[in-house]
């Protein structure tokens, strides 16, 4: 073996490694932007979580109102009799 074959082999190794390195330094780069992504659709996910809940809660005091009114409105078209009634009965 002459010194040209040695130096030709340590030149392809040395190629291999480089390769070798920049793979692991992509796929290194590949899973940080992966973790990135994720990131931002863990935010995207917790932001869509709150906002649902707003609306529920929003939506029970709707809710609430709207019953409290029909009662009142029902409580109008009764009687004065009725009303009385009503009134006693609240209060005890």
């Amino acid at each position: 073996m002459d010194i040209s074959e040695i130096v030709a082999g340590s030149d392809a190794i040395q190629t291999a490694l480089g390769l070798t390195k920049t793979i692991q330094a992509r796929d290194l780069a590949n899973a940080l932007q992966n973790m990135r992504e994720a990131a931002l659709r863990e935010q995207a996910v917790l932001e869509l979580q709150h906002a649902i809940l707003a609306a529920q809660a929003e939506q029970k005091v709707l809710l609430e109102t709207i019953e409290a009114l029909q009662n009142e409105v029902a409580e109008l078209k009764a009687g004065p009799a009725d009303r009385e009634r009503s009134r006693l009965s609240k209060t005890g």
